[in-house]
């Protein structure tokens, strides 16, 4: 189901999540680039404004990856493109990372070079200009999904291998890929970020992944979610993984997917991968003309720590339709009603 449901145009919407709820008004939106191109982060540009990154579809001449940045009004600044040299470049997801001196951005792609697939690593400054790129080998077919800072120096990328398991790779500060690991646990990894104690904690397709610093199995564990109208969530995607402020266990949002019907899931998951609590919110039926479905956008947490903000589109899978948005406490009960943007 994913390479079907992640051929989608995207549009950028921008919103002051960080203010109250009942104070949130939405104030711009910006369509990033002029062709079809995707676009599944954004980050903070310092000292103000906000920087995405994407590429093209699965198109020909994918072979580029682009930056834009934008004020905080959502007024455009300016767009780069860097040729990765390789005769065709994965879709871009959300790796793509600010580098922890706020110095610039981090990317990791990969795609095919000289009929290898190899990884891509991409350093610019803060104005989407390169310092440098790398192409490293790898020892299999890998998508990468999300990347994190590493605890212990450069960066952590996650996603699948080409044969349906969750991958792990570590990037050095000069964007050389140091090892690369297949887990032993089937689907795509779309968010990474570090646990407790040392180790990452690796989200995607219903499963939670916990590795060592070295990228080394520890746990997995499967979110059983409550089961749709048309029967249970089989699939999910573009899983967010947020800690809690106290550490004591990540909050992980998705879109999930049953036969005939698409919802945005949120659920607690502790230190140890037990699943505390998973709710279903805002169940569409994908059975209806248009293929109506939920796609998350952003998951953050809000100013005072308190509640897990969730933003996703609804609508047609091409045309794209409404933004929503939902607040949950770290009880899993919805504060206010899901409102649209």
């Amino acid at each position: 189901m994913k390479p079907i449901f992640r051929t989608i145009t995207s549009l950028l919407f921008v919103t002051a999540f960080s203010l109250p709820i009942s104070a949130q008004v939405f104030e711009n939106n910006y369509v990033w680039h002029n062709q079809d191109h995707s676009a599944w982060k954004i980050e903070p540009a310092d000292p103000f404004g906000y920087v995405i990154a994407g590429n093209k579809f699965f198109e020909p001449g994918n072979t580029d990856i682009y930056i834009t940045g934008f004020d905080e009004f959502g007024t455009h600044q300016w767009t780069r493109s860097h040729a990765s040299g390789f005769t065709s470049l994965q879709t871009f997801w959300k790796s793509f990372v600010k580098i922890p001196d706020g110095s610039g951005y981090f990317i990791a792609s990969a795609g095919i070079q000289g009929g290898t697939r190899k990884a891509y690593g991409l350093r610019v400054n803060t104005h989407g200009m390169k310092f440098w790129d790398r192409v490293s080998d790898l020892p299999f077919g890998i998508e990468f999904g999300g990347i994190t800072n590493s605890i212990n120096g450069g960066y952590i990328a996650t996603g699948g291998t080409n044969t349906g398991t969750f991958a792990v790779v570590k990037f050095d500060d000069l964007g050389n890929v140091v090892w690369a690991k297949s887990l032993p646990t089937s689907g795509f990894g779309w968010t990474v970020t570090s646990a407790q104690g040392g180790g990452y904690l690796i989200a995607g397709t219903r499963a939670v992944v916990k590795v060592n610093n070295s990228g080394d199995f520890e746990w997995s564990t499967v979110i059983n979610l409550p089961p749709s109208p048309s029967g249970p969530y089989t699939y999910t995607e573009f899983e967010e993984a947020i800690k809690t402020p106290d550490g004591n266990a990540f909050i992980i949002t998705g879109s999930c997917f049953s036969n005939s019907h698409s919802g945005i899931y949120t659920a607690m998951v502790s230190l140890n991968g037990g699943v505390t609590w998973a709710k279903v919110n805002d169940a569409v039926n994908t059975a209806l003309a248009g293929t109506p479905v939920c796609w998350v956008n952003n998951a953050i947490l809000d100013t005072w720590g308190t509640s897990i903000l969730t933003s996703w589109r609804r609508g047609p899978v091409s045309a794209g339709g409404t933004m929503f948005y939902q607040r949950m406490n770290f009880a899993g009960a919805n504060i206010g009603a899901i409102t649209s943007l």
